[in-house]
């Protein structure tokens, strides 16, 4: 039997589930950057690529609801290790897959796969949460997360060169099994089950809906989503316009650099000041810079900087309407509405890029920023309305 090694159990468990998310990142952005290159290969049209990714999405929608029942009832540890075991086999068939519809098979299953591995984990940093530190642990991860999300991307270049598109892939296999091991040799708590499970799909999904709290953070962090499009789908479409394609890694490259540094701290000030503050200012910095480059569209500088400074504002969402969720669950509320949270995900990415496409079949491309500019001002408005929960006046 493996032994644990002394050095890395005697780190706290959040800090160890960090260690293994900083790893486990890395691999999903090298496959996610390429992906999109991988189903081109196959079927050599833009439209059925995003027909398929539109496809994926609405799978991973109905999984978060499926896959309560099996949430709520498994040891979240023993789940996280099982996901990651199909992820590794997965990515590791990817290289050999040369027909479509194999792919497709495929894709489908790890799709759900990864439905589970995202609710199992984020429940183990739940769990291994003190009450007074999550919103301040959330950021932890995140701005972790955020680092090594780069470092993926970066990775992609030299892959690639030397080995080939599809090298990215066995190199995310070879890295997850990585982090499978190292969450084996961890000591955390495995989460909490529940002994009722609530099995019935529609019921779950009427139940999340009518509690007025649950329905506002989703909106919330279907937001956070919703602006990424601008910044990973519309601008970089923009740039190229403009810029040489060198410009498009710069600018992602530049994005990230206020959610490394910032996601952490500003995590630890939520759990202190309250979230009401944050989430107003989090939506209004974007809601403004959105607007400016509506007004400045003809300079494509100020529209990145304008961004990239609106990353500031995300620092401030992007973990903490994760762990706003947590603070608002009652009981064991959690287990049984996780899932169903995480697909304000999908929502968001689905507004952020299907609304702007609407809008461009009528109006020029500056009208884009509009649309994202009074979307994240009604969000911002919206955030007045949450409760003003702060951690650091809780029990622990």
């Amino acid at each position: 039997m493996l032994k644990r090694p002394v050095a890395f159990g005697k780190r706290e468990p959040i800090k160890k589930l960090g260690f293994v998310i900083f790893f486990l990142t890395i691999a999903f952005a090298l496959t996610s950057s390429v992906m999109a290159l991988y189903i081109n290969s196959f079927v050599h049209s833009e439209a059925k690529v995003g027909l398929t990714f539109s496809f994926f999405i609405a799978l991973s929608f109905l999984s978060f609801f499926l896959i309560i029942p099996l949430i709520e009832s498994s040891d979240k540890y023993k789940l996280t290790i099982k996901s990651l075991i199909f992820s590794v086999i997965g990515y590791f068939l990817y290289y050999f897959v040369g027909n479509f519809y194999v792919f497709l098979v495929l894709a489908s299953v790890i799709s759900i796969i990864s439905t589970v591995r995202i609710s199992a984990i984020g429940l183990l940093v739940r769990e291994n949460s003190k009450r007074k530190t999550l919103s301040k642990n959330e950021g932890y991860i995140y701005s972790l997360s955020n680092l090594s999300f780069t470092i993926g991307s970066l990775l992609i270049i030299p892959l690639i060169f030397y080995f080939g598109l599809r090298s990215v892939f066995l190199a995310a296999s070879f890295i997850i099994l990585l982090s499978m091991l190292l969450i084996h040799f961890s000591k955390i708590s495995h989460g909490r089950k529940k002994e009722r499970v609530d099995g019935n799909v529609f019921k779950n999904f009427v139940a999340f809906f009518k509690d007025k709290e649950r329905v506002k953070s989703y909106i919330l962090r279907s937001g956070v989503t919703f602006w990424w499009s601008l910044s990973y789908v519309y601008l970089p479409l923009l740039i190229i316009k403009h810029l040489p394609e060198f410009w498009v890694g710069i600018f992602l490259s530049a994005i990230t650099v206020p959610l490394i540094f910032l996601e952490y701290p500003f995590g630890k000030m939520a759990g202190k000041i309250g979230y009401k503050k944050f989430f107003f200012i989090g939506f209004l910095i974007p809601a403004i810079m959105s607007l400016l480059s509506f007004v400045f569209y003809q300079n494509i500088f100020f529209i990145m900087g304008s961004v990239v400074f609106a990353s500031i504002g995300l620092a401030m969402l992007e973990s903490n309407t994760e762990s706003y969720f947590f603070d608002i669950a009652k009981g064991k509320e959690h287990l049984r509405f996780y899932s169903a949270h995480n697909t304000s995900l999908e929502i968001g990415h689905l507004a952020g890029q299907f609304i702007p496409a609407l809008v461009l079949l009528f109006l020029p491309s500056k009208f884009v920023f509009l649309v994202f500019g009074l979307g994240t001002l009604l969000l911002s408005i919206l955030a007045l309305s949450i409760k003003n929960i702060k951690e650091s006046k809780r029990k622990s």
